[in-house]
């Protein structure tokens, strides 16, 4: 493929030579690495020396790059105990306040009185649904704000530039998300110091 003998990769692996320039920077093209990456620095020496890539160390090397982008993705649905404890107050606080507000404000005294229990049961389940669908919707919001934090800048201009499209979806995530999130954010907080549950 390089054009290159088995006898000059043995005198490459000894350390009795080191390839051309041009045999390097077609080495970094094949392993997809940079020429950089190719040359380790000798612990002794303290002078660059060229480390042969081998099928075992660029599996080592693309199991680290696959694991740090793993990393990466799980840091946006990681949080802490303090995280979890604020949405979860204040996830209550927005479902409660809602409810009340949508009740106090749709049903009168005089309903209860008149309306059968079926009917007043249904408005109630009613305005409870818009409660948490407006938790849902503030759900969508943190979750949206931590995918923030990790995406480029170009993408959050697009965002932004298409702001009906994405407050419909911040709301349809939300309101999907809300019970998942709730129940990893009890989770969390139930977790102890060394990451043992109650």
């Amino acid at each position: 493929m390089l054009g290159v003998t088995n006898k000059s990769v043995s005198k490459w692996e000894t350390g009795a030579a080191i390839p051309r320039t041009n045999t390097l920077v077609q080495l970094a093209e094949v392993f997809n690495v940079s020429v950089d990456e190719l040359f380790v620095e000798d612990e002794e020496t303290k002078t660059p020396t060229v480390q042969i890539i081998t099928a075992s160390s660029l599996d080592d090397m693309m199991n680290e790059k696959l694991s740090a982008e793993k990393d990466k993705r799980k840091a946006i649905i990681q949080i802490s105990k303090k995280e979890a404890k604020l949405y979860l107050a204040l996830l209550l606080v927005i479902v409660l306040a809602v409810f009340i507000v949508t009740v106090v404000m749709n049903i009168s005294l005089e309903d209860v009185m008149t309306d059968e229990p079926l009917t007043l049961l249904k408005d109630l389940l009613f305005w409870l649904f818009f409660a948490v669908s407006i938790g849902g919707i503030y759900t969508g919001i943190v979750a949206f704000a931590r995918l923030l934090k990790r995406i480029p800048l170009i993408a959050t201009v697009v965002l932004v530039f298409v702001f009906p499209i994405t407050i419909t979806l911040i709301a349809s995530f939300g309101i999907c998300l809300i019970f998942p999130v709730c129940l990893k954010c009890i989770k969390v907080i139930k977790e102890d110091n060394n990451g043992a549950l109650y």
